[in-house]
């Protein structure tokens, strides 16, 4: 199934290459040639078209070639080693930070994508312009909290769990599921100071046990849901 994984992968790879090069060689009026026989314009729909072949590929590809986790085995809190709280706030971060770049780029090249066609109109630049403007947004908020936790312990999620982890009173949990099977799904951690949420943090199964077990341990009155 990995070999197979890695061929989606590479398939979903040369799909998105071969919609950008046809697109930008179509614009500039060259003619993409494959053992010398030209190839057919590629529009914008078939430009598209591509696009989502390969990124549901990749996508199919990359769950199929990621390695299972193990199952998680009930764990007992170590009071001595708290590493695995800093170990969740640094993979929200690193999470952010991804995000962030990519939404920024991605708006970015909505915004400058209707000048790279001259058959666009007007309605369809201001619309990609907004559309692009949301994303950079959103992009730029996500990097926003990734520099609220370059230094992880001085910030002040990492100072409320390990120093006032009492004030915390709300735990929810939300699980995504995947298609791919348990082994691939996602679990998330949203902690609350009375009404004010403080953060939401991406955790193990394992780290998602000793988490809620540390925070009890300060606050048994401590709600879930």
């Amino acid at each position: 199934m990995k070999r197979l994984g890695k061929f989606l992968k590479l398939s979903g790879g040369v799909f998105a290459v071969v919609a950008i090069a046809g697109k930008i060689a179509d614009h500039f009026g060259y003619v993409l040639k494959v053992r010398g026989q030209g190839l057919p314009p590629i529009d914008w729909a078939m430009a598209g078209f591509f696009l989502a072949i390969g990124a549901v590929f990749y996508a199919i590809g990359f769950f199929l070639d990621r390695k299972p986790e193990a199952e998680a085995e009930p764990v007992r809190l170590d009071m001595t080693d708290l590493s695995f709280i800093e170990k969740a706030i640094k993979k929200t971060r690193n999470r952010s930070l991804w995000v962030g770049v990519f939404m920024v780029a991605f708006g970015a090249f909505m915004m400058i994508l209707p000048s790279l066609d001259t058959e666009s109109t007007t309605g369809v630049a201001i619309g990609l312009g907004i559309f692009g403007g949301i994303c950079i947004l959103i992009g730029g908020f996500m990097l926003y909290q990734y520099l609220k936790l370059r230094n992880i312990k001085e910030s002040e999620i990492y100072k409320k769990i390990m120093i006032e982890p009492q004030t915390i009173t709300r735990f929810q949990t939300v699980v995504v599921q995947s298609q791919a099977g348990k082994s691939f799904n996602a679990t998330n951690v949203t902690l609350f100071v009375g009404t004010k949420k403080l953060t939401t943090l991406g955790v193990s199964d394992t780290d998602l046990e000793l988490l809620k077990q540390y925070l009890l341990k300060h606050n048994a009155d401590l709600f879930f849901g």
